[in-house]
């Protein structure tokens, strides 16, 4: 309208004479009006490709849409501008609709239970031919509707439940609806309860009304196992066609596996590459119909399960944990005679066929078999997973001083039970918390903040959030002050670059109390000085084993020291951090530690021992932590009162006890902490769990069985050669032999491993964009989306979207060594000419092993020159240890050090031999092999001081790393050797 009123009707109104046109342009005498009407119908003509694609949207693409086809671009419209209108409709019709409807609080409710049933069963309960009223319950809450060719989801609304409007509340019972327009011709979609369904849109699994004497078959969760020949598709396929009767669409199928793929994350990396053997968990097809009538096979009988259930392992788990599972769980009644029971050997036919393979180990069953058991208790528990992975890569490196083969063998041992250790403790985000709060309290000084933090809450997606118990309304950047001061926050920032080891905490009484609004909730005991836990017994139990543990485990966000009084410290991790004590010896070390702080405190005119931390003082300044039962104590008031806030020290007591601050768990685990009046969900860690992770981290035993196999007594044969057969290293030539058509590697782009992960030449990177380069190089190139997503991302369900655009993020930096994705394509690659320093040293090595002598320790310089420091040294790459290239690695440094230092003594080359020890003990600072040959080079100079050093340095990083670890046989028997004096070698 503005358009006309403006310019008028833009057409001339008669023949127009072209000469006077001719002769006005010539002379540049153009009439504005000429002008204003040339433009107009410019305008005109824009504005009339908008409506046409608009009409276009509306009349054909989302009808279309609504039949699961693709849109057709409108004719005589820019592709751009056909795409903008479809986005655009697309919009108007999801904000229309929302603003439609009545706002009531179910626009932000989560599903209902029932339709999380099918997305993901619980880990701890298999139910197998459950059904009948129990099942029904949950079920009748929502009716079904299928689908038709010309269905939308506001014709939906309209017949089913009388007002188009509510087609929200549609979107809101089906996960896999983000708007309208995803609507497709055969879905079964999930309506209120009090819609009317006609018997025409009555999906064949729920009979409509009026026809009860109808019922087709549902089919329970089962557990599969996969036989040769067997694929998911297959089996989904199968599934659908037995529950519905009939001949199944693919996009049913498609459908139904990812909902397969979405109830097994841990277990299926590649949905393609399945084995024998192996285990799925399959959820439930189609509803458990509602019965019409009370009968008695519908009520759950005390006898065996069905048929079915025999595929049930005897392993698998039979009692829910109250600690919430890794996966949500149904609420739907489970038939008790649909669970196995662990004290009811009958549930176990006699003849039923073990899922675990007869042919792995005793301790492979151990350790992998029972993983999945008592790792969901670890749910939740953050930290605590995240110490006992650091815990157990620390036990890891202490036996690889024995040799890097044990890596290996190790690894072939425990690779579940290192993989759920990292899918439950995301050790980056944990080392960036601790990393956040040390950097922050080092440019802080105590006139900078009143107060202390009282707790701290986190999570991967909103990050930090620092509460005071006084506000302090200026933060420094990039920390941002919220509520009036009274909370700092910092956004999470995943592509930080992390240092291998962690800072020292600044709180270091920060400890796990539970979750709140989707984080987890730490707590400062220090700040409490003293703590009383009440309420169920069996709770505040569970509370104070996670405490316990995680306080003797963590070496990030605490740096706490334990005296548990009459507790058995055996049942702790054994970290050191935990001790024994008498309620006397308490109460006189926390009076003792209180008092030395307080006169620290006076001389620097400081109210608070957070101040002795700041402008990074926090070294040498660790927690004394007092944990004992208030009921097994003689005077629980005296040890209470000796634990004041701030001064260095803190009293947990279990029951009730005066103490300055009172923490009420219930039964349920929701817990209050007065008085400060902090509302949660309390953490709780059963005995299961505890015990299998403690019993983990105590397994790691040291022996002389332990050393690389082939050594002699005498330690010769240190480490074997590369086997050059095995190497799969595209720069190495097929006529490795000949001399004359050997060049040594030459990669365009240098991914760094060998050492602190980077990639030469891209110093912009972030922390990510480097991990997840780094994993394709070490792993041949190339890998699926869903090997990518375990690996970069912990295995933490991530958008593929998330994936695709930090690749692309990524490759702005790479170019042409990141190419772009193919189409169709889910593999992820790498360009040809990117290598790994690893692969070049294996390259140098292998070729070593083909010329002589003197041309090979030329060789094998070149490849310890690449070694920077210990294998994938920064935070971020439990990859490289699950997929075992960190063992190779350090095998690979071993054999090359240790050939190196050989050959050059040979040649009477000692430089060169203390330079390959050196360089091998840079980056493999426990390994004996090297540690030897060190010995052996300073006997050859005659210098016996220095194997003496050498000898004292080993026992000396030994002990650092256990004080009760020593050199083994072999390593003794070659010190002894080298130190006697000639005469006694003689003699004997």
């Amino acid at each position: 309208m503005l358009l006309a009123l403006v310019a008028g009707w833009p057409l001339p109104r008669r023949a127009p004479d072209w000469s006077r046109i001719s002769t006005a342009v010539q002379q540049g005498d153009i009439p504005g009006e000429a002008v204003i009407k040339v433009l107009a119908v410019l305008v005109w003509i824009a504005w009339a490709q908008l409506a046409w694609a608009i009409v276009w949207e509306l009349v054909v693409n989302v009808p279309r849409s609504n039949r699961g086809q693709l849109a057709q671009p409108a004719p005589l419209v820019p592709a751009g501008v056909g795409r903008g209108i479809g986005r655009l409709v697309a919009l108007a019709l999801s904000i229309g609709i929302t603003l439609a409807s009545t706002p009531t609080p179910s626009l932000a409710r989560p599903a209902p239970a029932v339709a999380m049933a099918s997305r993901a069963p619980s880990a701890s309960t298999i139910v197998l031919g459950a059904s009948g009223p129990d099942n029904a319950t949950t079920v009748e809450q929502v009716r079904s509707w299928r689908v038709a060719d010309s269905d939308s989801l506001w014709d939906i609304a309209v017949v089913a439940l009388g007002d188009g409007s509510r087609s929200s509340e549609i979107i809101d019972l089906n996960w896999q609806l983000r708007s309208p327009r995803d609507v497709r011709a055969g879905q079964v979609l999930r309506l209120p309860a009090d819609a009317a369904v006609p018997a025409d849109r009555v999906p064949s699994s729920a009979p409509p009304e009026g026809l009860l004497d109808r019922v087709d078959s549902y089919l329970a969760p089962a557990v599969v196992t996969i036989e040769p020949g067997d694929t998911l598709w297959d089996l989904s396929e199968d599934r659908l066609e037995v529950a519905k009767a009939e001949p199944v669409s693919g996009r049913e199928t498609i459908e139904y596996l990812d909902e397969v793929i979405a109830a097994n994350p841990d277990t299926i990396e590649d949905p393609n590459l399945i084995f024998p053997g192996e285990q799925f968990m399959f959820p439930a097809v189609g509803e458990a119909p509602a019965p019409t009538a009370p009968a008695p096979e519908s009520t759950p009988a005390p006898e065996p399960s069905p048929p079915e259930s025999q595929t049930v392992p005897t392993t698998s788990p039979t009692v829910v944990p109250e600690t919430p599972p890794l996966v949500p769980v149904t609420t739907t009644v489970v038939p008790a005679a649909a669970v196995p029971s662990a004290t009811d050997p009958a549930t176990t036919p006699l003849s039923e066929t073990p899922i675990v393979s007869s042919s792995d180990s005793d301790r492979a069953a151990t350790e992998d078999g029972s993983a999945a058991q008592w790792f969901a208790g670890l749910a939740g528990a953050t930290v605590l997973s995240a110490g006992a992975l650091a815990a157990y890569r620390r036990q890891q490196r202490r036996r690889a001083a024995r040799g890097e083969r044990t890596l290996r063998r190790d690894a072939a041992v425990r690779t579940e039970t290192e993989r759920q250790l990292v899918r439950v403790g995301d050790v980056s985000f944990v080392r960036w918390a601790n990393l956040e709060l040390a950097e922050l309290a080092r440019c802080l000084v105590p006139a900078d903040v009143r107060g202390t933090p009282i707790a701290v809450e986190m999570s991967a997606d909103h990050g930090l959030e620092l509460l005071w118990d006084e506000p302090n309304p200026v933060a420094p950047r990039p920390w941002e002050a919220a509520d009036g001061g009274w909370s700092w926050r910092l956004i999470y920032d995943a592509d930080l670059h992390l240092p291998a080891t962690p800072q020292t905490a600044p709180i270091p009484g920060l400890v796990t109390f539970g979750s709140r609004d989707g984080g987890t909730l730490l707590v400062n005991l220090e700040a409490l000085g003293s703590l009383a836990v009440t309420g169920d017994a069996t709770a505040v139990e569970a509370f104070i084993r996670s405490l316990v543990l995680e306080l003797s485990l963590s070496e990030e966000l605490a740096n706490s020291y334990l005296f548990l009084v009459d507790t058995d410290p055996e049942a702790e991790a054994n970290t050191g951090r935990a001790s024994p004590a008498s309620e006397r010896d308490a109460v006189s070390r926390i009076t003792s530690v209180a008092e030395q702080h307080e006169e620290v405190l006076r001389a620097a005119s400081l109210d608070s021992s957070f101040g002795l931390r700041l402008n990074g003082a926090a070294d040498g300044r660790e927690l004394t932590v007092v944990v004992a039962a208030a009921d097994q104590l003689k005077h629980a008031d005296v040890l209470s009162a000796e634990a004041p806030p701030n001064r260095g020290v803190a009293v947990v007591l279990t029951g009730d006890a005066p103490a300055r601050a009172t923490l009420a768990v219930d039964a349920d685990g929701s817990a209050l902490l007065s008085p400060i009046g902090l509302r949660f969900q309390a953490v709780a860690l059963e005995v299961a769990p505890a015990e299998a992770l403690v019993s983990l981290l105590h397994g790691f035993e040291m022996s002389d069985e332990d050393t690389v196999d082939g050594e002699d007594e005498d330690g010769v044969g240190e480490a074997r050669p590369l086997d050059v057969d095995a190497l799969d290293i595209d720069v190495l030539d097929d006529d490795l032999g000949e001399d004359d058509e050997w060049e040594p590697p030459a990669p365009e782009v240098l991914v760094r491993v060998l050492g602190p992960p980077r990639v030469d030449g891209y110093p912009n990177l972030g922390r990510l964009d480097v991990s997840l380069v780094a994993f394709l190089a070490c792993n041949g190139g190339q890998a699926t989306e869903d090997q990518v997503v375990n690996a970069v991302w912990g295995g933490r369900a991530i958008e593929k979207v998330t994936l695709w655009n930090r690749i692309s993020k990524a490759r702005v930096s790479l170019g042409a060594a990141l190419p772009a994705r193919e189409q169709g394509a889910s593999t992820v690659r790498l360009a040809d000419g990117v290598l790994t320093d690893l692969s070049v040293m294996k390259a140098f090595a292998a070729r070593a092993a083909e010329v002589s002598s003197g041309e090979a320790i030329d060789l094998l310089l070149h490849a310890t020159a690449l070694i920077e420091g210990t294998p994938f040294d920064a935070q971020g790459y439990d990859w490289s240890y699950e997929h075992q290239f960190n063992a190779e690695a350090c095998e690979a440094i071993e054999s090359v050090c240790v050939r190196l230092a050989e050959l050059a003594l040979e040649h009477g080359d000692l430089s060169v031999a203390r330079s390959a020890i050196a360089r091998g003990l840079r980056a493999l600072p426990l390994n004996e092999p090297l540690y030897r040959w060190r010995m052996r080079a300073e006997a050859y100079a005659g210098n016996r001081g220095g194997v003496r050093v050498a000898f004292e340095e080993l026992c000396n990083r030994l002990a650092e790393l256990d004080s009760e670890s020593a050199p083994s046989a072999p390593t003794l028997l070659l010190y002894n050797q080298l130190v006697s004096p000639p005469s006694a070698l003689r003699t004997a």
